[in-house]
C-alpha cells in the first residue's frame, strides 16, 4: 500500500487527493493546510488533518503550495525519509544538503 501526504488545501490538492483516494493500493494519510475550514473540505478523503509539525513519515509527500513556497515548507518537514515531491513545473528540485535540514 503506497502512503501519501499532501501539504496544501486548493484546488490541485483536493484533486490530487480525490484522485489518489479513489485507488485501491493508495491511501492519503494526511492532508496539511492552515485552516481547519480549508482542511474540513479533505474530512471524507482522511481524518488526520494536520499541520506540518505533526507530519508521520509515508511513502510519498507531495508539497502542493505555491511556488515560492516550496523551500519554507520543504525545510518544515519533521522527517527525512520517503519521496517528497513538489507540483511545480518551474521550481528546481531540492535536497536536504541544498536545505541545510538533516
Amino acid at each position: 500500500m503506497v502512503e501519501v501526504n499532501i501539504v496544501d488545501t486548493d484546488n490541485l490538492a483536493w484533486h490530487l487527493a480525490q484522485a489518489f483516494s479513489s485507488q485501491k493500493n493508495v491511501s492519503v494519510k494526511q492532508v496539511v493546510g492552515r485552516s481547519q475550514k480549508a482542511l474540513s473540505v479533505f474530512k471524507n478523503i482522511t481524518k488526520d488533518l494536520v499541520d506540518t509539525q505533526n507530519l508521520k513519515s509515508v511513502t510519498i509527500t507531495i508539497i502542493a503550495v505555491s511556488d515560492d513556497a516550496i523551500e519554507s515548507v520543504y525545510k518544515q518537514l519533521p522527517y527525512s525519509n520517503g519521496l517528497v515531491v513538489h507540483t511545480s513545473g518551474s521550481t528546481t528540485m531540492l535536497s536536504r544538503k541544498q536545505t541545510n535540514n538533516t
